[in-house]
């Protein structure tokens, strides 16, 4: 610059690939949780609300039709398409209760480890917001649930089924072994078996759940899939 001087803007400004992860992660913060943490307290009348992916819901949950939008409200009639048609609304739709994964693994192993973890919600007293009077805040209260890693052996038929936490004893991983030409096709699922109660209903849904595989001692015993 004019008159020697110069201005060092190297490092100024944060790779792509920075921003991008960023970005990621607040989206996964707000939408799936938990934003405030593994132990956060949500300061809203539920959870359901606050979190709008990654919800296992308990057992027979119907989804309200109400939540349902009509397609034909994205335009008018037209006269060559004709009138627009309403969207027909299921008359029994549930909630999910379970998720799960398919995977393919080397027919030389032996066995395979899986880990399960979620989130649980109770109603409690907060121990950071108080009211005016001093009383401690009803919040829910996020509880780290889960358990692992499991040691599965590698046989044909159906798994036994595993409680990966004895805080929720209706929280289960349940699957099923296929011996196949050349490899072990395996299917995961872990499943909320709980019912909701009347009262405090978020108490019975699953935040967040995950399901960790990975070969015994971390080997690459995982293969690709050649007849889907």
């Amino acid at each position: 610059m004019a008159g020697g001087s110069s201005v060092d803007v190297s490092g100024s400004v944060p790779p792509i690939s920075g921003i991008r992860a960023e970005l990621l992660d607040i989206v996964l913060r707000d939408l799936l949780g938990p934003a405030g943490g593994p132990e956060e307290e949500v300061d809203e009348a539920n959870v359901r609300e606050r979190y709008l992916v990654g919800l296992l819901a308990p057992q027979e949950q119907r989804v309200a039709l109400e939540e349902f939008d009509e397609l034909s409200d994205a335009g008018p009639d037209s006269a060559d398409d004709g009138p627009a048609e309403g969207t027909l609304l299921p008359a029994r739709t549930l909630y999910p209760s379970s998720f799960g994964l398919s995977f393919s693994v080397d027919l030389a192993a032996e066995a395979f480890q899986v880990s399960a973890r979620w989130g649980q919600y109770l109603r409690e007293e907060s121990q950071t917001l108080r009211k005016d009077s001093g009383e401690p805040v009803l919040i829910w209260k996020r509880h780290p649930r889960g358990g692992g890693p499991k040691r599965i052996p590698l046989r044909a038929g159906r798994i036994a089924r595993w409680i990966p936490d004895d805080e929720c004893p209706e929280v289960y991983v349940d699957g099923l072994v296929r011996k196949r030409e050349g490899y072990w096709s395996v299917t995961l699922f872990l499943v909320n078996g709980q019912r909701e109660p009347k009262r405090r209903r978020d108490e019975a849904w699953l935040f967040q759940p995950e399901l960790v595989v990975e070969g015994m001692n971390r080997e690459p015993i995982f293969r690709r899939r050649l007849d889907a």
